[in-house]
């Protein structure tokens, strides 16, 4: 309604202009007809009007310009006629002339009324091309920006994969080569684990931002406590700040702090942060972790004293594929995802997350603030069981991956399982009839017979309906979940597993 009353007035302004500039333009031509009457004697009285016309239409449109027309012949007719002393038309040919201007006035202003209105278009259509043109021009530039980090980009996921390559390739050589020295044998295991780690943990990440972008990452939201999802981050880490000389210090309150959220994807956020404050802290570095609550707010913080945030950085610290200014050694390393998967996630639960820092050689401080759940009673924590022996089953490997099925066999079978393996749908039909395997682990991606269609065959087996179905795939979105479960499959497992996660399956 406002806004409707500022335009109504703009354009009561605007027409009041306009009239107001073609009765200027009338009264004007009437002083110089009386100027020129002398000279002029009993010429035509209306001559004079028809500039006011045309220049009253070019100015304002055909409004001002019959104003014009209608003002003029007014005081053509009224006052410069003669005798000046009353109003008279005198002769039919005064009618003829009186006539003849008001037409010659209405025709005037239809024509520089239309080409007010064209040069107004003209006007209107050049300050749109201008802005079209603009635009594109932005445009052009945030596409030749988005194909540099583009580039960028790719140059540095393919260095950040090729990294972890090298020392992978060369533990194996140390392994093949170890013989009888146990301690060269572990130390190049400990390499490899830690590489493919480093690996599993980028594409990851880089499959998450995907997720998140096109808001296919679901959530398993319970009632948790805080508290032990920042010590399970805490242990998940500690051996990383060890090697690294850092003094990891540690500050929780003594009574449960609840939240509702998923666990799992609370852990990955204050790993990513725990992980980030290792590799910017320098041996000898001190990281501290809080939590508290903080009326209906918890409160986590994790803050260093390594290198910090200047303040270019620091607006844009959370924004994907975001770094600070490399050199070529690349010390630090990654994508620049962990941070923005970190405000995405806590955003999902609800929550918020700041970074601060004093400046470069300063240290920097994380918070992330989630709402408390405030549910009166507290679900009780499930209770683990006791760790006993494990129960030995008998497992078919379906997979297209040669080496992925070997490792994963030679995997479980040292865990005590009774395993065989298969490398297609077909072969694995087969195999399940004569094996009645307990479990089945069972990839999708297969060639011809896919894990979706041996699924469903295989609940067509009446000698197998006890067995566990399997889904071990890369297709990691909820939809793939919910379409793994439909054809069969009991459980959807994520490549690739860990140890602990595939026995807590084959447990279940």
């Amino acid at each position: 309604m406002q806004q409707d009353q500022v335009n109504s007035a703009v354009a009561w302004r605007s027409a009041a202009l306009r009239y107001g500039a073609a009765l200027l333009l009338v009264l004007a031509a009437a002083s110089l007809r009386w100027a020129l009457q002398p000279v002029m004697g009993i010429a035509p009285p209306y001559i004079t009007f028809y500039l006011a016309i045309v220049t009253a239409a070019a100015m304002g449109g055909f409004g001002p310009g019959l104003f014009a027309t209608a003002v003029g012949g007014l005081i053509g007719i009224g006052v410069a006629t003669t005798p000046l002393d009353r109003l008279q038309l005198g002769t039919p040919l005064e009618q003829v002339r009186l006539a003849i201007y008001f037409a010659s006035g209405v025709a005037i202003s239809l024509i520089a009324g239309a080409m007010h209105r064209a040069r107004r278009r003209a006007h209107a259509e050049a300050r749109e091309l201008r802005r079209i043109s603009e635009e594109l021009h932005l445009a052009n530039e945030r596409l030749l920006q988005g194909d540099r980090n583009k580039d960028d980009f790719l140059a540095v996921l393919s260095h950040e994969l090729r990294n972890p390559l090298m020392p992978i390739k060369h533990g194996l050589y140390i392994l093949e080569r170890s013989g009888a020295d146990p301690e060269r044998a572990q130390r190049a295991l400990a390499t490899i684990a830690r590489q493919v780690d480093q690996m599993t943990r980028l594409v990851n990440d880089l499959l998450d931002v995907t997720r998140i972008t096109r808001d296919k990452l679901a959530l398993q939201r319970d009632r948790i406590d805080l508290r032990q999802v920042v010590s399970r981050a805490l242990e998940d880490h500690r051996e990383v700040f060890a090697a690294r000389s850092i003094a990891l210090q540690e500050r929780q309150p003594p009574q449960a702090v609840w939240v509702r959220g998923d666990a799992s994807r609370l852990s990955q956020v204050l790993g990513n942060l725990l992980h980030n404050a290792a590799k910017f802290t320098p041996r000898g570095g001190r990281v501290q972790v809080s939590l508290e609550q903080r009326d209906t707010q918890a409160l986590v913080r994790v803050k260093d004293n390594g290198i910090g945030i200047s303040a270019r950085l620091l607006g844009r610290i959370f924004d994907p594929f975001a770094q600070a200014e490399q050199k070529l050694d690349r010390g630090a390393g990654g994508l620049g995802l962990g941070l923005a998967l970190v405000k995405k996630l806590v955003e999902l639960h609800g929550g918020r997350v700041q970074a601060s820092s004093q400046g470069e050689g300063t240290g920097a401080e994380f918070a992330i603030m989630l709402p408390i759940d405030t549910a009166h009673a507290a679900a009780a924590a499930p209770v683990a069981p006791a760790p006993g022996a494990r129960e030995r089953r008998r497992v078919l490997v379906i997979e297209d991956n040669v080496d992925s099925a070997d490792i994963l066999s030679m995997l479980l079978k040292t865990t005590g399982h009774e395993v065989d393996v298969c490398y297609s749908g077909d072969a694995g039909l087969d195999k399940a009839r004569s094996f009645h395997p307990d479990t089945v682990l069972c990839d999708i991606g297969l060639p011809g017979m896919d894990g979706y269609a041996v699924a469903r065959a295989l609940r067509q087996e009446p000698a197998l309906h006890g067995a566990t179905l399997i889904a071990l795939t890369g297709y990691a979105s909820r939809e793939d979940r919910e379409r793994a479960l439909a054809a069969g499959f009991d459980k959807h497992l994520v490549k690739p597993p860990t140890l602990d996660e595939l026995e807590q399956v084959l447990g279940d």
